[in-house]
């Protein structure tokens, strides 16, 4: 994750949304991920879902998905759109 938070800097966007669960292996480096967000002054929304898996949007996979966080997800994102992707 290191290598990847370097590269932070050379992002061409305003803002940069996340989702993530509580279940994924990278929750270690949200601190050092959002430092870099900062650091780099990218606006973002992040957001820890908690008590569902990866991929929990995926409505194909009925052990992983998860229709209340889904929809929050996806109700977010599309938020994050209109905030931040205006013509």
């Amino acid at each position: 994750m290191t290598a990847a938070l370097s590269n932070l800097p050379m992002i061409y966007v305003n803002a940069v949304n996340s989702n993530i669960t509580t279940t994924d292996n990278s929750n270690d480096g949200i601190p050092a991920y959002e430092a870099a967000l900062k650091a780099s002054n990218i606006k973002y929304e992040l957001f820890v879902y908690d008590n569902v898996n990866h991929a929990f949007h995926n409505d194909t996979a009925p052990a992983r998905y998860n229709e209340e966080a889904a929809k929050l997800s996806w109700e977010r994102t599309l938020g994050f759109f209109a905030k931040f992707l205006k013509a």
